[in-house]
């Protein structure tokens, strides 16, 4: 997409270190902790999407795409794209 940055798929800043996350967690673990535990898990799997998001983003800058055709091994798919036949 023209005009757009490389680097507006990867967010500058963890979403894990992010204030006002934190805060909601503060609240969240005085006031409700199963919400606490809840919104925990989330912000630790999209932690985890965004470090897959980086290395993802590495591999496609250095031009290795290598990673691609793991990914739907990594699912059980046979590769990217795949129909699964």
């Amino acid at each position: 997409m023209a005009g757009m940055e490389q680097t507006a798929a990867v967010p500058e800043q963890p979403i894990a270190e992010n204030g006002p996350v934190q805060e909601l967690l503060a609240l969240l673990k005085e006031n409700n902790p199963a919400g606490y535990q809840e919104f925990s898990k989330l912000i630790e799997s999209v932690s985890l999407m965004e470090s897959r998001l980086a290395v993802a983003v590495g591999e496609l800058i250095s031009g290795n795409t290598s990673f691609v055709s793991g990914l739907g091994e990594e699912r059980g798919t046979g590769g990217f794209g795949s129909t699964g036949e």
